[in-house]
């Protein structure tokens, strides 16, 4: 049984590249296109990875006159500082802080999400959204939901 020319080839050439590459260490010959080839691990994309615990947060039934806080972690499973912005105009109901909230890599923050209920009655749903650098997630949502009783 012959070999290809074009499998002759793969085996003399691709290992010797990898290892020049620094992409594997020095194979052996026998097999070795398999042998380096199967040991290249191609490394995850470089960046932020968002990871969010919880997005939604149900208040129930509430009376009028309360400000609501719902706590967001925050966490930054990547490789690279993850940023994220409060994204447009939201109502006058909610208190936000303008500023970027700023997660290093491995690490995880907490992110403020209030509704001031003062001013409303009945069922609320309130979607606030933000954006990131995470390419992957490049906009999330929180949603705030309660029944908001009037005061007697």
């Amino acid at each position: 049984m012959s070999r290809s020319p074009w499998r002759t080839l793969a085996i003399a050439i691709i290992p010797g590249l990898l290892v020049t590459m620094g992409m594997c260490s020095v194979p052996t010959w026998r097999d070795a296109a398999w042998t380096c080839m199967s040991s290249v691990s191609f490394a995850q994309e470089s960046g932020p990875r968002l990871a969010l615990a919880k997005t939604r947060f149900d208040f129930g039934q509430v009376r009028a006159g309360r400000r609501l806080e719902a706590l967001v972690t925050i966490q930054n499973d990547g490789n690279r500082r993850l940023i994220v912005h409060e994204a447009g105009e939201h109502c006058n109901c909610t208190a936000q802080d303008a500023a970027a909230l700023i997660v290093e890599p491995g690490q995880s923050a907490e992110l403020v999400a209030q509704f001031d209920a003062r001013a409303v009655t009945g069922q609320q749903q309130l979607a606030l959204s933000y954006t990131t650098n995470d390419p992957q997630q490049p906009r999330f949502e929180i949603v705030l939901r309660a029944t908001i009783i009037p005061n007697d």
